[in-house]
């Protein structure tokens, strides 16, 4: 399978906005002509079928989805205290994605009410 040179990336687990989530991948798939990009979602470990059967609604080119290992964030420790549903370092999982040229990180909360795939075309 032949990937895209950009790709949307999500940081998420099951329980952690999941309607929003589908919402935005709807908006995203409303908006836009997904077919040209791919799609990575950085998951919880035993959430691969989970987040599998939600993708396959949607027409991304490719769909990737790589499972967190969290043992290697067990130690981080943040400055200021929060309530975190899960840990905000697994964002870092997304430095091992280097095959593409532009990757477009998004929160599960957001709502893509136009066009933004000229965002890729960007020499910054």
């Amino acid at each position: 399978m032949k990937r895209s040179d950009h790709s949307l990336v999500f940081v998420l687990d099951s329980s952690y906005y999941l309607d929003l989530f589908k919402i935005a991948l709807y908006s995203i798939q409303k908006n836009n002509d997904i077919s040209t990009i791919d799609i990575n979602l950085f998951v919880l470990p035993d959430q691969e079928i989970f987040f599998t059967k939600i993708l396959d609604k949607f027409n991304f080119k490719n769909k990737f989805i790589h499972i967190i290992n969290t043992k290697k964030y067990d130690t981080i420790e943040f400055a200021k205290q929060r309530d975190w549903l899960f840990s905000p370092a697994y964002r870092f999982e997304i430095f091992k994605l280097k095959k593409y040229k532009s990757i477009l990180y998004m929160d599960t909360d957001i709502l893509v009410i136009s066009n933004f795939l000229d965002i890729f075309q960007m020499d910054k």
